[in-house]
């Protein structure tokens, strides 16, 4: 697309995340966690959105107890004496730049000191529940590539996938020398599973989903001179270096 995408700094967000190693694991099982709710079982062979998160774990060479451990909390079982808390929190970051940071911990004070200490530190300030929240929706992201693909095609693939019930945008990059295209596929969230579906079974067998996980966006795009985005940036990678931070949502103008 030309021109600003509202979606650019989802894409940012979320490279920077994956690009975490030290908690490559929590990642993965984020999207474990998410993908067994959403298709409300966690056998691989009913819930595809499960599948590909699975996979994508296994290629990682994320332990199978580990896996199994977190379709189990998906579907809301829990190990005898087990703690687990999920928790988004909310804040000012340098710039007055709004942001949800989402947990999993099972010490809910721990993270907070961790997460208050790193944004007043920059100079933000932590806000109560309720008050940033409301300019974010929460959306499903699809992530899929297609092989062997001329630049021809392009437009007609993309409109038969916006044209599938519950898309809201899709944006996309063509490799020329590959001949591969790269989508970046946004649904409604109470749709993500039936797209998913739908894609499996209406697009070509060299189609890849590569991830599905559900995102969190704003309309509200900020903009800062060049030192104070590079102060908000620098504060967001601290917090995702917090082993209990899984996420942190934002837009800021690239």
């Amino acid at each position: 697309m030309a021109g600003h995408s509202k979606w650019a700094n989802i894409r940012r967000t979320k490279e920077a995340n994956d690009a975490k190693k030290s908690s490559i694991f929590s990642k993965l099982s984020k999207d474990i966690i998410i993908a067994a709710r959403v298709g409300q079982t966690g056998d691989l062979n009913l819930n595809p959105i499960l599948r590909v998160a699975v996979n994508k774990a296994r290629a990682a060479n994320m332990p199978g107890d580990k896996i199994q451990k977190a379709i189990n909390r998906g579907l809301g079982i829990m190990e005898p004496g087990e703690v687990s808390y999920e928790k988004t929190y909310e804040a000012y970051g340098v710039g007055n730049v709004p942001m949800l940071i989402d947990v999993e911990t099972d010490n809910q004070n721990r993270s907070l000191t961790e997460i208050r200490t790193v944004v007043n530190k920059a100079g933000g300030k932590m806000v109560p529940e309720g008050s940033i929240s409301w300019q974010f929706k929460e959306f499903g992201y699809i992530s899929a590539s297609l092989k062997d693909v001329s630049e021809e095609e392009i437009d007609d693939i993309i409109l038969q996938i916006i044209e599938i019930e519950g898309v809201e945008d899709v944006e996309h990059d063509f490799d020329s020398g590959a001949k591969q295209l790269h989508l970046q596929i946004y649904v409604s969230k109470d749709s993500l599973k039936r797209v998913n579906e739908s894609l499996k079974d209406n697009m070509k067998e060299n189609f890849e989903i590569e991830e599905v996980t559900i995102i969190k966006n704003t309309e509200t795009i900020q903009k800062l001179d060049e030192d104070t985005k590079r102060r908000f940036l620098e504060m967001t990678e601290t917090l995702k270096e917090i082993e209990d931070v899984t996420n942190v949502w934002f837009n800021l103008e690239e």
